[in-house]
């Protein structure tokens, strides 16, 4: 009768063998499956996501106000970790009033999501008729949560990826500025002189990169869908820089940025203090003169360019 003596070896093997069997028998796909038991972390937001469109005074009783946000054209974009903010120009630290969590959004196939009233076509989250203030204020995308930005909040560029700040006249608040890098300017919704009829947009559509406002043009709204923009022959900027007394003022250096410039441009005032710029593009601009004997209140201001401006003068303190 012959016997079988398994060594130490062939037991430890055998053991293991049962061992990795076990394993891989209660380790099945099903039971990790994402969806039956969902992670417990912070959304992380995927691509670059920026806003690319807003329209804060509209016709009669504000009822077609929207913020468009585009993914570069990607498509189906996960919106999750996202936030977008309201601030308020005229609340003390120029604090939130609005905050729109994102996460379970994505954005369309051709790129786009767009937050608006009920009205505007193509609205993918849906806020109160009117809530979108004219400014001076800003909006705002975070890779955040909405809980972070309770109405109230302070401003803050932790964990910015893209702003817009903006208004319907020429006041300016310094403060949003914050929102933006470094240079680039507050968006004028009127500076056409017909807010209720445009929208800020970016011209061509998508461009600029994130946090920069000079490619910002205001046209026909376009929620939801590509900005096409106007063609444009150049433009010209002109003006006069004049003493208390409405003489002009010869040889004041007259300097202008943004607007998409890859640098600023310097003029000197003629005899009788005119100054021009020409072949701009259609966009915003800043202007600021530097007289040596000659003071002035508001040196640097700021115009939205749609047409051929003129007459922006300057006059010196007396």
């Amino acid at each position: 009768m012959s016997r079988i003596i398994l060594s130490p070896r062939a037991a430890i093997a055998a053991v293991l063998t049962c061992a990795v069997t076990i394993v891989f028998t209660f380790a099945s796909p099903r039971a990790f499956d994402a969806k039956q038991n969902p992670p417990r972390l912070t959304q992380t937001p995927v691509g670059d996501v920026i806003i690319n469109e807003v329209d804060c005074d509209t016709p009669g009783t504000d009822l077609a106000e929207f913020v468009e946000l585009f993914d570069g054209g990607v498509g189906n974009t996960p919106l999750d970790g996202y936030v977008v903010v309201f601030f308020n120009g005229g609340a003390v630290n120029d604090a939130s009033y609005a905050a729109f969590d994102l996460d379970g959004f994505t954005t369309n196939a051709a790129g786009y999501f767009t937050l608006g009233n009920a009205a505007v076509p193509g609205v993918d989250l849906v806020f109160s008729n009117g809530l979108l203030q004219n400014g001076p204020d800003a909006v705002a995308i975070f890779a955040a949560n909405g809980s972070d930005f309770p109405n109230g909040t302070p401003i803050t560029t932790t964990n910015i990826r893209d702003a817009l700040v903006y208004a319907n006249s020429t006041t300016t608040d310094a403060g949003l500025l914050v929102l933006l890098n470094a240079g680039q300017l507050q968006v004028n919704e009127n500076a056409s002189g017909t807010t209720t009829t445009v929208s800020m947009q970016r011209v061509p559509n998508g461009s600029g990169g994130m946090r920069n406002t000079d490619t910002y043009q205001v046209n026909i709204p376009t929620p939801d869908g590509p900005i096409l923009g106007p063609t444009s022959a150049p433009l010209l900027l002109s003006g006069r820089v004049t003493d208390s007394l409405g003489l002009g003022i010869a040889r004041v250096q007259v300097t202008i940025e943004g607007g998409g410039m890859e640098a600023p441009r310097t003029a000197l005032t003629s005899s009788f203090g005119y100054y021009k710029f020409q072949r701009l593009s259609i966009g915003t601009y800043a202007v600021t003169v530097n007289a040596k004997r000659y003071a002035f209140a508001v040196p640097t201001r700021t115009l939205s360019m749609v047409d051929n401006v003129s007459g922006f003068d300057f006059v010196a303190e007396p």
